[in-house]
């Protein structure tokens, strides 16, 4: 039964909204699959429901899935961390381009959603008098602060993916295919 929930989860994770796509040009696909799986721990389970944290040192940087039609990565966190948000790194398997995308970890995406609704909901209460511009600039202080951690965290990813490629692709030598 859990197998089979697990199942359900990264199906539906194959369809979530992934805001941000970088293009790697650099490099081949092969060479970005093969660079990225050097520098993850492998996981069998989807990455939406396990815990990415750790204070054990250790050279990997992320931890990696292998889904259907995607390679999927999220990057590890140390104790400090633990309260940014989650972010997932897919790399396609069924395209020629060789790009990356982001995406909130499931609680991630449902803490913004209502942060987002809540906004919409004291903006609402603020123009309608139920509430004073007080609770609103709150709540809008609550969202900034949030939405500044995800910046903070989609920055702190992308330099920790190019800190792999860079690191791996001067220690192992690329096959020219």
């Amino acid at each position: 039964m859990f197998r089979h929930l697990i199942t359900i989860i990264d199906t539906k994770a194959q369809r979530m909204f992934y805001f941000k796509k970088v293009y790697i040009n650099d490099l081949s696909k092969t060479e970005v699959e093969r660079l990225l799986r050097k520098a993850s721990l492998k996981r069998v389970d989807s990455l939406d429901l396990i815990s990415a944290s750790t204070d054990v040192g250790t050279d990997k940087l992320f931890l990696g899935f292998i889904g259907k039609s995607a390679l999927l990565f999220t990057r590890l966190h140390t104790s400090l961390e633990r309260f940014l948000p989650k972010l997932i790194i897919k790399l396609p398997l069924d395209t020629d381009e060789c790009y990356y995308q982001l995406r909130l970890k499931s609680l991630s995406a449902i803490v913004c959603f209502v942060l987002a609704l809540l906004l919409m909901l004291s903006l609402f209460q603020t123009v309608t008098g139920e509430i004073n511009v007080d609770g609103f600039f709150t709540v809008l202080l609550i969202c900034i602060v949030y939405f500044g951690l995800i910046l903070l965290e989609v920055k702190i990813t992308s330099s920790r993916i190019n800190k792999a490629l860079s690191q791996l692709l001067s220690t192992i030598p690329l096959q020219v295919s």
